[in-house]
Parts: C-alpha cells; sequence; structure tokens
C-alpha cells in the first residue's frame, strides 16, 4: 500500500488506475443520475460500458486504452450542468405557454 503514492513512471499500473479513479467515480455519479439528466447519462453509458471490456482484455497497463474514460471525466460536469439548464429552461418556458392558456379557458 505504502507503494501506491510513489510515482514509478508512465507504465506503472498503479499511476495508470489512480489517475482514472476521479473520472470513473464522475462518469458512475452521472450515470446513476439517468432519470434526472437522460442524455448525460446515455453518455456515461456508453463510456462506462467500455471499462469492464478494457480492463479484462488489458495485459500491460496502458494509458491509450482507458482515455476515453479519462477525457469524458473531463467533460461530465459541464455537459450534465448545460444539460440541467436546457430542461430548467424548457420547464419554464412550458409553465410561461401553460398559463395563458388556463386562464384563457377558465374565463
Amino acid at each position: 500500500m505504502a507503494e501506491t503514492t510513489q510515482y514509478q513512471g508512465l507504465t506503472s499500473g498503479r499511476f495508470v488506475y489512480w489517475n482514472l479513479l476521479p473520472a470513473l467515480v464522475c462518469t458512475t455519479l452521472i450515470f446513476l443520475l439517468y432519470k434526472w439528466l437522460p442524455s448525460s447519462g446515455l453518455a456515461a453509458l456508453i463510456v462506462l460500458v467500455n471499462v469492464p471490456i478494457l480492463f479484462g482484455i488489458m495485459t500491460t497497463p496502458s494509458f491509450r486504452f482507458m482515455y476515453s474514460l479519462y477525457l469524458y471525466g473531463y467533460f461530465v460536469v459541464p455537459l450534465a450542468v448545460a444539460e440541467l439548464a436546457v430542461l430548467r429552461r424548457r420547464r419554464a418556458v412550458a409553465g410561461e405557454v401553460a398559463c395563458p392558456a388556463q386562464t384563457a379557458v377558465t374565463a
């Protein structure tokens, strides 16, 4: 366990896996929020499907195999925030459209 904090080069397995951990956690959390963030959750699913396959077939720890997960980890939060903004805007527009129609029907 003490060796995991020491950098032993790019080809060291511990270096590759520890750098992927934050991206994996963020991607998994977004996937679990699929009910509220469907587009981000679907994109996270596409990335997460590759993870067990790649970990199963990797013979040597190479960063290039997991680069899609690492890259998606940088874009997952802005993507989720943008999707939340779009969903809120849609709800606000739907609420504004529904209000005049309801007052016209009741009047």
